[in-house]
């Protein structure tokens, strides 16, 4: 064999390694984004299946706002404050606290000395509590 056919051979060689590899690259890819799917997917189905048992509520302890009108801060329970977006059970908690602590809200804006409500989650309830007697 002549050099220009070593030349030859050793290119094809190359080429077909090449090829071989891009090859091998692509269906890695289509695995990847085809499990990336299937997984989207299943999530889109099946959300509970990524929600830890003890994290739910059972639904007889769940109150939708939609059930209820505004939620006096100054009277309202634990769980009623619990249906307002972003306060779980320790933030109710902590604004029952301040309300006993303080005798009662005078405004909306009294929220802002609870631990945990910022300007952000005060924006978010400001629609949905009022301040009753």
């Amino acid at each position: 064999m002549n050099n220009k056919e070593k030349a030859v051979l050793y290119f094809l060689i190359i080429s077909l390694l090449i090829g071989s590899i891009i090859s091998l690259y692509k269906k890695q890819k289509e695995r990847r984004n085809l499990l990336a799917i299937t997984m989207e997917k299943s999530v889109v189905e099946k959300p509970e299946a990524m929600t830890s048992k003890a994290a739910r509520v059972p639904e007889s302890d769940k109150i939708r706002f939609d059930e209820i009108n505004l939620i006096d801060i100054n009277q309202a329970s634990a769980k009623e404050l619990q249906a307002l977006p972003g306060i779980g059970p320790v933030l109710a908690q902590r604004i029952i606290e301040e309300r006993n602590r303080i005798g009662k809200f005078s405004s909306i804006e009294d929220l802002l000395r609870v631990k945990g409500i910022g300007k952000k989650k005060l924006a978010m309830i400001r629609e949905r509590v009022k301040i009753g007697d």
